[in-house]
């Protein structure tokens, strides 16, 4: 009889005993917001997985998560470029949700000192350096790049702009069609883009002009 109370007694603390421990199977939804430690910018790509399984989910472009953990799960937060940070979920929450936020702290690796040389040693620089004979000073070279011909072959490679483009078509229609009466002198009336003769002494330049300003070739369009 003794026996069988002393029984019952210990089934009835094994029940209870039973029954008071915390459930490690309660569902949370675990969501939150990943940022840097420094600004507090959101990292997009984080990887959220629990730990010793394959449940898991990433950061999308906002730096923002969401899925669902237990109880006492540990989740490993991983990056490139950052350090690695377990959040394990605690238990009797008495919630069916859980937010955070969670900063990463920056993964920085300092290398020691690399110095690149483009001889294989000193003695095979000073030998390569001594050896150098130059072709030209720097003076001959500035003097060569600033040389008419060669500021005149690179303004004729680059594109003009209407205004120069105009003036080129006046330059010639004036060459070519004679209108400045044989002159090879000539420049721009002011405010124009019309050639106009340079010789002051000569009448039928002079004679040339007058028409031209009766005609109105001078007014602005």
């Amino acid at each position: 009889m003794l026996k069988q109370i002393l029984v019952q007694i210990l089934l009835v603390f094994i029940s209870f005993y039973c029954f008071s421990q915390p459930s490690h199977d309660k569902l949370i939804q675990f969501s939150g917001l990943i940022v840097t430690s420094d600004s507090t910018l959101p990292l997009p790509n984080v990887h959220l997985r629990i730990q010793n399984t394959m449940r898991g989910t990433f950061s999308n472009n906002e730096g923002f998560f969401s899925f669902v953990v237990k109880e006492l799960d540990t989740v490993v937060v991983t990056s490139i470029g950052f350090q690695t940070r377990k959040i394990v979920i605690p238990a009797d929450l008495n919630l069916k949700s859980l937010t955070l936020i969670i900063p990463l702290l920056d993964d920085t690796l300092v290398f020691a000192e690399t110095v690149i040389y483009p001889w294989p040693s000193k003695d095979k620089f000073r030998q390569a350096f001594l050896e150098v004979e130059p072709d030209v000073t720097f003076t001959e070279r500035a003097k060569e790049n600033l040389s008419q011909g060669t500021l005149m072959a690179i303004s004729q490679g680059l594109p003009k702009d209407g205004r120069e483009q105009q003036h080129i078509y006046m330059q010639g229609m004036a060459k070519g069609a004679g209108y400045l009466g044989g002159q090879t002198n000539y420049a721009i009336f002011p405010g124009t883009n019309t050639p106009v003769p340079l010789s002051l002494l000569n009448p039928f330049a002079w004679a040339e002009l007058i028409k031209a300003i009766r005609e109105g070739k001078f007014k602005k369009e």
